[in-house]
Formats: structure tokens, sequence, C-alpha cells
């Protein structure tokens, strides 16, 4: 009989924590062989980098084997070891378009996806996976929809489940709920953790302004601070500007800072990070000079593809085209020079073609981006809402633009999941029509976290 156990609750009420200490009790609980490994699936791979770091202990303190992966990932491994279940017999490759060539097939997310759900169905792979992972741990489940739930409901059936969730923090399809209803109604064992408390920070303006956003109703109290920046003919950036050097002089004593917006494809965004180049002086004695910070921001952007590739003809790839990229000083281009040169002197082949080419290209960028690319170190860091989620940091700034898609609701979980990344202290910089707190205190969402004022 096959146990799922889950841990709910809003953003730093230890979840993952809760996770770990309850695997710190059922592994002593049974012997473990060396071929019984520990599986950790999430949802992202910034999050799975992260959950790694948390399963340590199990290696050193239990000597027990432990695996991190993305759910995705664990897919096209059951799809490719069981692939023949399925009448495919060549190792299988992501791809947006389905295809085959003489020694691989490719299948788009979704298929393989339903793939993995049709194959986790046979006794013989249910039986695999329990012998293989005693206790799978989920972490992001509210992320998990479609066929991603089927796969973890599959997964239920073959072996014991830890589940974290937080259905607030799901952003690609705020109004699902079919996770929790599974969990509900199979009346699972479920610890709510809302009310031991949020254990990420102390600070109450972040508690209350996050409570404030969770259940849409202005809480009573102070809550984070809120600079609007009008346009002008700066486009104001310049005000915004001001603020931002002026939190980054003070909060670089209090340990990192995250700058978190929305998007990174907003003109105003942009320049305001562009301006931290500059040094800004006070107007007023002692005419205090600040900054420039550039030289501590670091970016968490992806590699984009079609800027690596735009000097490159599409024609079919030739053995001396590899060899001229491999000449640049690029880790991408010289990595897929080298496994394409091998793949073409074993397979006697003077070229390849331009599309095939890509598809490398895509798979090593990919791999560089999980695998290879170290988490940001940086003292000054700027990330997306989406690049920041699962994480936590001692400061955060947030840049928010006058344009922000999506409705009040999704605009409400943006901004909560943005607020609930820091430990210590949270700013939001939003570009508006004025500087008046009164007017931005009408809007339907900053409404939630700001205290209008008497007229």
């Amino acid at each position: 009989m096959t146990r799922v156990i889950a841990f709910t609750g809003q953003a730093g009420t230890g979840k993952t924590y809760s996770l770990m200490q309850c695997l710190k009790e059922l592994i002593p609980q049974r012997d473990w062989f060396k071929y019984e490994t520990i599986l950790a699936l999430t949802f992202m791979h910034g999050s799975r980098k992260r959950l790694d770091s948390n399963l340590e202990f199990v290696k050193k303190d239990y000597n027990v084997r432990y695996e991190c992966s993305t759910i995705d990932s664990f897919a096209l491994n059951i799809v490719n070891r069981f692939r023949s279940y399925i009448d495919i017999y060549k190792i299988i490759r992501p791809c947006e378009v389905v295809s085959e060539t003489e020694l691989e097939y490719f299948l788009n997310r979704d298929k393989i996806r339903a793939e993995a759900v049709k194959l986790l169905k046979f006794e013989s792979v249910r039986k695999f996976i329990f012998n293989s992972y005693p206790y799978i741990l989920i972490d992001e489940f509210q992320d998990c929809e479609g066929l991603l739930l089927e796969i973890i409901k599959q997964l239920s059936l073959s072996t014991n489940l830890l589940i974290a969730s937080d259905q607030f923090q799901q952003l690609s399809n705020p109004e699902n709920l079919d996770g929790m209803q599974w969990i509900t109604e199979n009346k699972f064992e479920h610890t709510d953790l809302n009310s031991s408390g949020v254990k990420r920070t102390r600070n109450n303006k972040i508690l209350l302004s996050a409570t404030s956003l969770r259940t849409g109703i202005l809480q009573s109290g102070k809550k984070i601070e809120v600079m609007p920046c009008p346009s002008g003919k700066n486009g104001s950036v310049g005000l915004a500007s001001y603020h931002i050097k002026s939190q980054i002089h003070y909060l670089l004593s209090y340990g990192n800072i995250a700058i978190i917006s929305p998007t990174q494809n907003d003109l105003f965004i942009s320049k305001v990070l562009s301006s931290l180049s500059l040094p800004y002086t006070f107007k007023k004695p002692p005419y205090k000079t600040i900054g420039p910070y550039n030289q501590l921001l670091g970016f968490e952007n992806n590699v984009n593809i079609d800027e690596l590739i735009k000097d490159i003809s599409k024609v079919p790839i030739t053995k001396i085209i590899l060899k001229d990229l491999k000449r640049k000083n690029d880790f991408i281009l010289n990595n897929c020079s080298n496994r394409l040169l091998r793949r073409l002197s074993i397979r006697d082949l003077e070229e390849i073609s331009y599309d095939d080419f890509c598809y490398v290209v895509q798979q090593m960028v990919h791999t560089y981006e999980n695998f290879y690319k170290r988490e940001d170190k940086s003292k000054l860091i700027f990330t997306t809402i989406q690049g920041a989620k699962n994480r936590e940091f001692d400061n955060v700034i947030i840049l928010w633009p006058y344009r922000v898609s999506g409705d009040l609701s999704y605009k409400r979980k943006l901004l909560y999941n943005a607020i609930t990344r820091a430990k210590k202290n949270a700013v939001i910089i939003v570009q508006h029509k004025t500087t008046e707190l009164n007017d931005l205190a009408n809007d339907d969402l900053f409404g939630l976290i700001i205290d209008k004022k008497e007229e």
C-alpha cells in the first residue's frame, strides 16, 4: 500500500523544510538496497538545483542514493527505457515536430508526457518504479496540471509520494485547482502549514503585503513601500533610477539583492537597469555620490539561440564550418561542434542538415543552462518573477512597468511571488502616471497594499 503525504502552505511556511524533515523520519524505517534511490521531481530546473542541495544529507547521513530531475526529464527517461512497449525502437529525443531519422525518433513535449502516462499503467513499469524509487518527492506540485498531473497520479499508484504545494504560486493557469482537488478527494495525509506561520521572514510589512495579495483584502497595518514613478521627458526612468540606486546603496549592507520584474522585455526595465552604470550625486549637502552599481549586477537571462546562430548560413553544415565554429570562444558552439564532428566521423558523413544542427544547439543550450551554468552568486542580480520562483533573497526590489499582461488574479499572483522571495526587505518601484500614492491606491492591484490617505 503506497502513501501520499502532502504539505501545503503559502510562500515561506517551510514546505521544502517539511519534506526534508519527513524524509529524515522515513529513511531509517526501512533497509535500503544499493539500487534504491530517493527521487526528487520538480517543475523547473532552477528548483531542481536547489532540491539537490537540500538533499545532500541523504547520501551524507544515511548513505542512500538520491536523484533530482524535472518531471519532463523523468518522463523522457521512462519513455526511453520502455520504448519497446509503445513500438518505438530508436532513441527518443524531444523536439517540437514529431519526426524520425535513421537512429533517432523525435517527439514533442506533450507526446512524451502522454506516452509516459500510458507506460506508467503497465504493471512491470510500476514494479520498476517501486523497486527503484521507494520515495519520490514532488516539489512545486501546484504547477502540475494536465498530463503532468496524470503522471503524478500514476506514480502515486506505484510508490510513496511526498508533495509540497502552494496553489497561489501557480502562474501558468491560475484558476487550475485539479491537483488540490485530487489530494482532497483521495483523503491523503495532508498538513496545512499556514497555521505554523511564515518562517522565511519576520518583516511584518512583507507578511501583511503578501496576505493582502493572497486574500484580495487590504490588511490593516504598514505594508511594504511603493514608489510610483511618473512619465516625463525621461519616461519615468529618472526618478526610478534615483530610487533604485538609493535602495541598492541602503540594502547592500543587509545581504544580497534581487531586482525582480514581471518581464525582461520592457523598455522601462532595460533603461532603469542601464542607468546603474552611472553614479548619482545627491543635490543637497553633503552632496554624497553613490554608484555606479553595474559592476555588481548579474543577469539570469536565458541563452538567445537566434542570436547565437545568427551568423551561420541556413545551408548544410560541413566539417569545415564545424571546425571554424570550434575556434569561436563560445562554450555552446564549441561543444556542439565537437559532438557533431564525432557524429560525422562515426557515420562517415561530410555534412549534416541545418535543422539537425539547430536541434543539437538547442539541446546543448538546455544542457548548459540546467547543468553547467552555476547559480548566480552576485551580490546584486536581475531576474524575472518566473526565474525567481521557489527561491529566496535577503532583499528584493520589484520593478513594475506600466503595462503588465494578464487579469487581476494573475497580477496578484505575480506580485505575491515577487514579494515573498524576500527574507529581510522588499520595496516596489512602479511606472505610473503620477507620484501620488493616493492615485495608485485606487488601482485594483496596488490598492491591496497601499493605505489610502484622507484627502
